[in-house]
């Protein structure tokens, strides 16, 4: 097994669109679903829709040869982790107001017991050391609409989401099947000049990546007994019964089909505990089938294994 954290350095903005025709809301990171769908798109590109199809047949049957955690932020050498859902962090920053607005914490003070020595600064839901800048900004692109039958037209908004100089965003990365190594690889090599998000059109989501082994960590050795989710997660049924969540979130995960073979496709919804959930037993997940019964150039499936980070809470 080998532990990699990829960084992503943007050469242009993204948008992450969350919510349908809303083009003047984007996230800021891309989920571990979003990531995979994008990968598997740069895996057919390079070794074909066949070997695609056996890259996603052996994550059916229980044997995913990796797996990666959603997007985050970092700041130079640091890297952020959502809050863990339900913490209150009022005590630790002495300020109610505050501590409600913390949405993202520095991975080193989750390592161990929680703590927040050194961390001052509180921007934009993130726990900052003093000296540090923005991570990012917002821009809103004007776009223009025209009507095909009577040539009116109208102006809209997209937001964009651009870094600051040090910053991007990161996942791990764990494969569990050497033999992958290198196409997972390529096929992210060739995904930051694909592009990661919505607006790839006008040249938005390009990245290089870099890829840094981590050998001993303590975020992946520890067995401390609770689990911070850092991926959306959708159980497998055999797992229902034995599910043990200390505090957790859903999100709603839709959107529609990106394919060679079909597009404006709507996808089925899955609901999925979000990234920030805490388990008391390690979770697992699964892939979900997704295809739309209108669809059948191939099988649609939405990325639902567990990334988790051992947590003292």
């Amino acid at each position: 097994m080998l532990n990699f954290v990829v960084k992503l350095k943007f050469r242009s903005p993204v948008h992450f669109g969350y919510k349908e025709k809303t083009y003047q809301l984007s996230e800021i990171t891309a989920s571990a679903d979003t990531i995979f769908s994008a990968i598997c798109n740069s895996w057919r590109l390079l070794y074909g829709s066949k070997e695609l199809e056996e890259m996603l047949n052996a994550f059916v049957e229980g044997n995913p040869p990796f797996l990666i955690s959603s997007s985050f932020p970092y700041y130079k050498d640091e890297f952020y982790v959502p809050k863990p859902v339900g913490i209150n962090l009022s005590k630790l920053v002495n300020d109610i107001k505050k501590a409600k607005k913390i949405k993202y914490l520095p991975i080193n003070c989750l390592a161990g017991k929680i703590a927040l020595g050194g961390y001052s600064n509180i921007k934009q839901g993130f726990v900052l050391k003093e000296d540090t800048e923005y991570i990012y900004f917002n821009q809103e692109i004007p776009r223009i609409v025209t009507d095909s039958i009577t040539s009116y037209t109208d102006i809209f908004y997209v937001q964009a989401v651009s870094f600051n100089r040090g910053a991007g965003l990161y996942f791990f990365l764990t494969i569990n099947n050497e033999a992958f190594l290198s196409k997972i690889k390529a096929s992210i090599y060739v995904l930051g000049d694909e592009g990661l998000g919505g607006e790839r059109t006008y040249g938005y989501g390009l990245f290089n990546a870099q890829f840094t082994e981590v050998t001993e960590s303590n975020l992946f050795n520890s067995h401390s007994g609770t689990y911070l989710l850092l991926s959306p997660y959708l159980p497998h049924k055999d797992e229902l019964m034995r599910l043990n969540p200390i505090s957790y979130d859903f999100k709603e995960r839709n959107g529609y089909i990106y394919s060679m073979g079909g597009q404006n496709i709507r996808r089925k919804s899955v609901i999925m505990f979000s990234e920030g959930s805490v388990f008391s037993n390690k979770p697992v997940g699964t892939l979900a089938d997704i295809t739309p019964p209108s669809f059948k150039e191939h099988k649609v499936y939405r990325y639902g294994l567990a990334y988790t980070m051992p947590v003292q809470l």
